[in-house]
C-alpha cells in the first residue's frame, strides 16, 4: 500500500489476519486494527494502533523510518477466588530504523535502531470485569433472613512491558523490510 509520498506499508506481514484503514482521519496515516504491518516512511508519521475492538483506538505511534507493528490475539485469564476475568491484548512494534515514539493510557516510550539493531516496545492493554458475592444471615426470634448483595466493576487499563534496544536484527532481517530500507535511502 503506498500512501503517496508519505508512507509505503506493507500488511498482513503474519499469520494472523491483519485489518488497516488508510487516513481514517487528519493527522492519522493508519489505524491498525490486527495483524502485522509494516511502514517506512520519510517523515514522522501518525499510526493508531487499536488493540482491543471495545476499547477503541487508545495506543498513538510516531514514527520515521521503518516499523513493524503487530497485535497479538486476546488472552483471557480468570481467578475463581477473585471473581474476576481479565482480557490481555499484547502490541509490538519494532523500529528497525528511524525512530518510534508511543503513548497510551499507561505511559509512553521512544528510541530507536542504531547500527545493526532494532528498538522494541511492548504494551499490554487489558480489559477487566470484577465481581463479588456477598451472603448475611441473620435469625430473630425463629425467623432467618438471608441478604445477598452483589458487586461488580469493570474497566481498562495499558501498561508498557518492555521499551529496550535489542541487538541484532531480529524481524528486521525479512526481505520486504530490506527493501523499504533501501527505498528510503535513496
Amino acid at each position: 500500500m503506498s500512501l503517496r509520498n508519505e508512507a509505503h506499508c506493507t500488511v498482513g506481514t503474519g499469520r494472523v489476519a491483519s485489518k488497516v484503514i488508510a487516513r481514517p482521519e487528519s493527522g492519522v496515516l493508519l489505524r491498525q486494527l490486527s495483524g502485522d504491518t509494516s511502514c517506512g516512511t520519510p517523515t514522522r508519521a501518525g499510526i493508531e494502533l487499536c488493540s482491543a475492538a471495545e476499547a477503541g483506538c487508545n495506543i498513538q505511534l510516531e514514527t520515521e523510518g521503518v516499523m513493524l507493528s503487530s497485535l497479538f490475539s486476546a488472552e483471557a485469564t480468570t481467578s475463581d477466588f477473585l471473581h474476576e476475568e481479565v482480557v490481555h491484548h499484547r502490541v509490538r512494534v519494532v523500529s528497525c530504523s528511524g525512530f518510534i515514539s508511543v503513548s497510551s493510557p499507561g505511559g509512553s516510550a521512544s528510541g530507536g535502531a542504531t547500527g545493526p539493531n532494532r528498538y522494541v516496545i511492548e504494551i499490554d492493554t487489558y480489559s477487566y470485569v470484577k465481581q463479588s458475592e456477598t451472603t448475611t444471615e441473620s435469625s430473630n426470634g425463629g425467623t432467618t433472613e438471608i441478604t445477598v448483595s452483589a458487586e461488580s466493576s469493570a474497566g481498562a487499563g495499558s501498561k508498557i512491558l518492555q521499551s529496550a534496544e535489542l541487538p541484532g536484527r531480529g524481524p528486521c532481517k525479512a526481505k520486504f523490510i530490506r527493501e523499504e530500507e533501501r527505498r528510503l535511502g535513496s
